[in-house]
Formats: C-alpha cells, sequence, structure tokens
C-alpha cells in the first residue's frame, strides 16, 4: 500500500500548493494575463452580439476571468483582433465616452439589483466610471479608486483591473461566499458591434436586476485614505491671490462600513459647468463635481420622478442666503455608510461657515440626512428624512420619503415613492405637501417594451432646499412603448429598426392641462453603423401656469414638432453628427433648430469636436415682470469647442472654449388677465447678449486619485439693448468685457 499512497498523496497536496501559490502571488497589473491565478480563476467567454441584438456567435473571440483575492476583485480580458478587423485608438478625458474599442464591466457587489457601478477601458488607455442606480440611470461624476492596464499583440489585445474591495459598500457574507451580478461587454469601434454577458443591451428595462449572477470568496479589506489636496489661486481680474487647503478623509474598517470626512471641500474648479442662459421658470440643474460629495454617494441617490432628486448636493456650499452671489465655504461635512446582509443605512451631514459681503452677514446653512433600506428577494424599501436649516431665512426645511423596488418577475421592475415635506420660517404660516410616484418598466418579449408612469407633486411641496425639483403642483401620466425588429437580414441595408410611442399627460392640481402630446418615433439602424431617427410630435394646448412666476396663467396653442436625429459612423478621422428640428412656440410662431457636431480625429493623440447649435424663432414668449410678458423674433446661436490633446501617457491638455449669443427683436408686448393674453402698447426694446467662457487645463496623473492640475479660465458677458448685433460683434464684445478672469494650480495626493 505504500507506494500507492505517494501516488494519491503527493499529487494532491502538489495541487493544493499550486493552488496557495497562485493565491499568494503578487498580480501585476501590465495587462498580460500570465500570473498563475487567472488560470484558477472563473472564466466567462458565452458572449453574444447584442448590437445589433441577434444573439448570434461573435465574429471576434472575447474571454474574461474573474479572480477574487483578498485585495481586490480581480478582471481579465483577452480580446482576439486580427489584422483583418481595424483597431480603433483615440484617447479621452476621463467619463467621456472613446470613440475606441472598449469594454465595459458592470457589476452589482450585492448581487440585489438595486445598484451597481460602470467601469471601462479603451484599447487608448481611457477610462469612464459610473455608479448606476434605477436600473439604467448613469451618474458620471462619481470616480472611483481602482487600477486598469492595456497590452496588446498582433492578434488580440488584452485588459487587466483591479477593484478594491472598498470601491463600494458591500453587504455581509454567507458561508464565506458573496453574490454578485455581473455585466460584461465590449464594443469594436470599426464595425460598430457589441457583445455581452448576459445577452441584453443597454436599454434592457431592468438592467440591473437581470445580470449574471456569480458567487465568489467573501473578501473584507479596510481602507484608511487621506486625500489632501493644494489649489492655488489668482483672480486676475480682481488682483486677489487666494490658497486652499482642504482634505477628504476615508476610512472603511471593512468592505461593509465606510466613514468619509471633509474639511474644507475641493471647490478648485478644474472641471467647470457647461454655460447655461435660461430664461424660463424652472431652474438650471448642474451636476455634483466635488469628490467628497460623489464617493459612496449611490445610496442617497433617491429618486422621485421627473427629474426630481431628493438629495442635491449642490446645494452644499451654494451661493449664501443673504449677500452677493459665488459660494460659501463648508467647514466640515460627513458620511457615514454600513450595510449588512439586509439593510443598508448612511448619515449624511454638512455645515457651512458664515460669510460676510460688505455689511451683509448671512449665517451658513446646515444640512442633514439619514438613510436607510431594507432587503429582501424581490423587495427593496427605503426610508430618508433630510432637514435643512437656513438661519439667515429663519427657515427650516424638513423632508421624508418612503422609497420601494419590487421585482416580481424577470424582466419587470415597479418603483415607487411616498412623501412630503414641511417648512417652518419666521412670519410664515408653516406648510406642507406631499408626493407620490410610481413606474414601471417591463420588457414583455424581446421585440416589445413598456414604461407606465405617474406621478403626483401637491402645491405647496417644497423640495429645493436641499433636492430638485423642476416643478411642484403637477400631476402626470405617462406611457411608452418600444417594438424592435432585431434584424433584417444581411442582405439588407438595415442591421436594426424600432418603432417608439409615448403619451405624455400632466396637469396642475387645479385640472388644468400644463403639457398634453404624443411622440412617435421610428429609428433606422444601418449596417454601416450609421443611425437616423425620425420623431413626430403633436401637442395640444395647454395652461402655461410657470411663465409669469405667480402672477397668473396664460393658455397656448400646442406646439407641434418635427425632429430628424442622425449619428454618423466612425470613418477615418472623423465622425459627424446632426440633428434638426421644426416646431412651434409662443403664439404659433415658427421656429427651426439645426446642431451640427463634427469630431475630428487629427491623429490617435489629438482630438477636436465642434458643437454648434443655430436657432431661428419667429414668436418668442418670454416673462417681462409682474403679470406683464413679450414676444419677440430670437435669433440664437450655441458654441462648444473643445480640443483634447495626450502628448505622452497620464498627460493631458485640454482647450474648451462655450459661446452663446442671442439677438432678439421686438414685437409685441402682453398682460396675463383671466388666463388670456391681452395686447397693451408697452415700449417695448431690442435686446442682445453674449457669453463667453474659455478654459485651457492641463492635467497629469500620477495614479489613482494623485493629480496635478494647471488651469487657466476666462469669461465675458455683454448685453445691449440693440438686438442687431451679429454674432461676431457679440462674440469680440463678450470677449472685451471680461468677467472673470483666473489662473489656478491645484494638487491632489492620496495617501
Amino acid at each position: 500500500m505504500r507506494p500507492f499512497l505517494p501516488r494519491i498523496v503527493l499529487p494532491a497536496l502538489g495541487a493544493l500548493l499550486f493552488v496557495a501559490h497562485a493565491q499568494a502571488e503578487p498580480m501585476t497589473l501590465d495587462g498580460r494575463l500570465v500570473e498563475a491565478a487567472w488560470d484558477q480563476a472563473v472564466r466567462l467567454e458565452d458572449f453574444v452580439t447584442v448590437m445589433p441584438l441577434t444573439r448570434e456567435m461573435p465574429e471576434v473571440r472575447t474571454q474574461a476571468w474573474v479572480p477574487a483575492k483578498e485585495e481586490g476583485l480581480y478582471f481579465g480580458f483577452r480580446c482576439e483582433q486580427p489584422a483583418s478587423v481595424p483597431r480603433t485608438r483615440h484617447p479621452t478625458t476621463r467619463d467621456v465616452q472613446a470613440r475606441a474599442d472598449r469594454l465595459n464591466v458592470m457589476i452589482d457587489f450585492d448581487g440585489r439589483g438595486v445598484t451597481a457601478y460602470e467601469l471601462t477601458v479603451s484599447l487608448s488607455g481611457g477610462i469612464q466610471d459610473a455608479q448606476i442606480t434605477g436600473q439604467n440611470q448613469y451618474n458620471y461624476d462619481w470616480d472611483g479608486r481602482w487600477e486598469y492596464a492595456v497590452a496588446e499583440d498582433s492578434e488580440s489585445w488584452s485588459v487587466e483591473m483591479r477593484l478594491p474591495w472598498s470601491l463600494a459598500a458591500q453587504s455581509g457574507a454567507v458561508e464565506g461566499q458573496r453574490q454578485i451580478g455581473l455585466y460584461l461587454s465590449r464594443f469594436v469601434e470599426a464595425t460598430g458591434r457589441r457583445y455581452s454577458i448576459p445577452g441584453y443591451d443597454f436599454e434592457h428595462p431592468t438592467f440591473v436586476a437581470d445580470m449574471r449572477k456569480l458567487s465568489i470568496p467573501a473578501f473584507s479589506q479596510g481602507r484608511w485614505s487621506v486625500v489632501p489636496y493644494l489649489a492655488i489661486s489668482d483672480d486676475r481680474l480682481n488682483a486677489q491671490q487666494e490658497t486652499r487647503i482642504g482634505a477628504d478623509l476615508f476610512w472603511s474598517p471593512n468592505s461593509q462600513h465606510q466613514l468619509s470626512l471633509a474639511l474644507q471641500p475641493d471647490f478648485g474648479q478644474v472641471e467647470s459647468d457647461d454655460l447655461v442662459v435660461n430664461f424660463n421658470a424652472i431652474e438650471t440643474f448642474f451636476s455634483e463635481k466635488r469628490p467628497f460629495f460623489t464617493e459612496n454617494q449611490a445610496l442617497f441617490d433617491v429618486p422621485v420622478g421627473n427629474g426630481a432628486l431628493l438629495i442635491n448636493t449642490r446645494r452644499i456650499g451654494a451661493a449664501p442666503d443673504a449677500g452677493s452671489a459665488g459660494v460659501s465655504d463648508v467647514d466640515v461635512a460627513a458620511k457615514y455608510t454600513g450595510s449588512s446582509n439586509r439593510m443598508d443605512w448612511g448619515v449624511l451631514l454638512a455645515d457651512e461657515a458664515d460669510t460676510l459681503s460688505g455689511t451683509t452677514a448671512a449665517s451658513g446653512r446646515s444640512f442633514h440626512v439619514l438613510r436607510g433600506r431594507w432587503r429582501s428577494d424581490q423587495v427593496d424599501t427605503g426610508y430618508t428624512l433630510t432637514h435643512v436649516d437656513r438661519p439667515s431665512l429663519a427657515r427650516e426645511s424638513w423632508v421624508q420619503v418612503v422609497d420601494s423596488q419590487w421585482k416580481p418577475v424577470e424582466g419587470l421592475v415597479i418603483r415607487g415613492a411616498l412623501g412630503n415635506s414641511r417648512i417652518e420660517q419666521a412670519g410664515s404660516t408653516d406648510r406642507q405637501g406631499g408626493l407620490a410616484w410610481i413606474r414601471a418598466d417591463w420588457a414583455q418579449s424581446e421585440r416589445l417594451r413598456q414604461e407606465y408612469e405617474f406621478n403626483r407633486y401637491s402645491r405647496d411641496l417644497q423640495l429645493n432646499d436641499f433636492g430638485y425639483l423642476p416643478r411642484a403642483d403637477l400631476e402626470q401620466y405617462r406611457a411608452e412603448w418600444t417594438w424592435y425588429t432585431r434584424s433584417h437580414g444581411a442582405d439588407s441595408a438595415l442591421r436594426n429598426s424600432a418603432w417608439e410611442l409615448e403619451l405624455l399627460w400632466q396637469q396642475n392640481t387645479a385640472g388644468q392641462r400644463v403639457l398634453g402630446d404624443a411622440e412617435l418615433s421610428h429609428l433606422w439602424h444601418f449596417q454601416s453603423n450609421d443611425a437616423l431617427k425620425l420623431m413626430l410630435v403633436p401637442q395640444l394646448d395647454f395652461v402655461d401656469d410657470l411663465i409669469t412666476r405667480g402672477h397668473g396663467y396664460v393658455t397656448l396653442p400646442g406646439n407641434h414638432a418635427v425632429g430628424l436625429e442622425y449619428e454618423g459612423r466612425h470613418a477615418g478621422w472623423t465622425q459627424f453628427n446632426a440633428e434638426l428640428w421644426v416646431y412651434r412656440e409662443g403664439l404659433r410662431g415658427r421656429v427651426w433648430e439645426l446642431y451640427l457636431e463634427p469630431t475630428f480625429f487629427l491623429s490617435e493623440k489629438l482630438t477636436t469636436t465642434l458643437g454648434l447649435d443655430v436657432l431661428d424663432s419667429s414668436n418668442w414668449l418670454i416673462w417681462d415682470g409682474d403679470d406683464r410678458l413679450a414676444t419677440y423674433a430670437r435669433r440664437k446661436l450655441e458654441l462648444d469647442w473643445t480640443l483634447n490633446w495626450f502628448p505622452a501617457p497620464k498627460h493631458e491638455i485640454r482647450l474648451r472654449t462655450q459661446f452663446v449669443g442671442l439677438s432678439a427683436d421686438a414685437q409685441q408686448t402682453w398682460r396675463a388677465v383671466a388666463g388670456q393674453l391681452v395686447s397693451d402698447e408697452r415700449e417695448l426694446r431690442d435686446f442682445s447678449l453674449g457669453h463667453l467662457a474659455a478654459q485651457l487645463r492641463y492635467r497629469y496623473e500620477f495614479g489613482p486619485q494623485r493629480e496635478l492640475y494647471l488651469v487657466f479660465s476666462r469669461g465675458g458677458e455683454f448685453e445691449d439693448d440693440a438686438g442687431e448685433n451679429g454674432y461676431d460683434r457679440l462674440f469680440d464684445l463678450s470677449r472685451a468685457n471680461v468677467t472673470a478672469s483666473q489662473v489656478m494650480a491645484k494638487l491632489r495626493w492620496a495617501f
């Protein structure tokens, strides 16, 4: 028997030692997949074609490996791509979709179908990352701390990714295992084909819920990180210099708990907001760009329908309640999130500093959030309480909301929310308002998808002390159906096509129709990878109860519209998009609007994009104070030009220029009387305006969350009581009338 034992025991022992060595062997991120751990990892290679959605075998092979180790979750990809399939490389700035071959990893760390994260790497080394909530709502303001590498040879290219366990809060393990949800995809730019696991596209209504489930060893990882920053700015217009020092601190004792603390959160404007000229009564929404408020924020993203948000962190540090415009300094902000097998919870606190502008003092605001979410196999239910104290206004705001997500069967998800607000303000009566929202997304079959939605916001609902609500006093009913033709055959010029019908009805709580329209569209996706979409939007007469800012309403005719969208393929060194709309506005005035967006790939390291939006309107109706309105003939030009140059790896130079020019020729003055427009004889003058913003930015990335920025920003504005100014003159006058000029250097370094 003795000779037999070595023949059994020794090979088994050798195998165990091999596995142990594979677990212990360090993983070097060089993109080459040569470590033994890759051979021991779970391998996925059943990719199918989802663009077009034929689920056919791919034309090129893709393999993926998913090893879990103590230091993080790894992903490895090998993408076969011989010389017969051209490779496309064009680097981009972070979170800008590359016109290049690329890989997408979408991961739900809890496998519950509630929250996921997108991590994208292109052949050029460009990356995107985003939080995914509401099944297919992407927030690209989030920047995770993860690592990657790309390599290639004559027959293939490969990617390695390392995701630390502290990247996102995760629920507890069950018997040493954790179930995650995965969606893996590969896009070949030259052919316009996308391959994925599982076999559905990005428009799938239950995108996160239906991800491939995978059981992996449950590791827990602590993290202690300090990210200080130093920003030195020179305001050349006002001859003022400022040095700001602050830090973000992150502590995770394990993957289930995360604590963040921000001292003087980073406001350095290395990512500027888009230039917007807004004449309507609805506030423009700007996304969050400060690292502290985007880190681990998914738990606090609570949608309540119609584009509304319960928590809009841009309110923290916004212009003070008294004094001049600008921003308020944030003394301190703290965030804590925790997770278990059946529950997630979190707390967010922030306090602003008091400000003094001249002789006007403003007390800083205080913001508080309490969030909890309970999970089961099919239903997830959350509760959120927000509180804002605004001492300068003697105002306190309280909002509480219960939200839920139910997945009764595969392909169907139902979400909803119930809540109320309460405002306490000295000198006024306390006000309370309520909200209700429910939405069902159903992929009934491969050819039919349906959406149904209902919203109700009471007249006294107040969310904008902390959240974002486009408007209160609203009931909305929406239904949408999409019919697909997945494949037209190899001999057809069409790859796939789709019909889409949306019915939308909105009324205020008094029963007045504020919107009633139908949108019928048809999409053609060609074998050449070009896409064309035609849209028809008939609209009923409606009541505009916001235009006078509380001084009455007016009844207006329906604004019928016809639109055409074209998205061109990436062909050689160019790519071209275009959009044309013809519609009515005001008192049956005619409008045409043309948008052109050519992109030129001057080399693999140099790309430029020009966005040009031209609008001409014969009858533009706008507010003129109190119950007064006015109509103008309007001409508008918006220009957005970006130049990106990547002279070396980790180095980026970006030049961006935005310009808005508008000329308005006076036509007639009106008053809102009992819902009707009544002509009056007030004097009305032409006007024109120009807004110009430019930014030159250099960025060097030392490593994850280790960056150096050198930024020059300049802005100008011009307004005139004359509408005859041409766009070239408005541009020159805006450039000459400088309203902002700043040079800034900023260093962020994560320890």
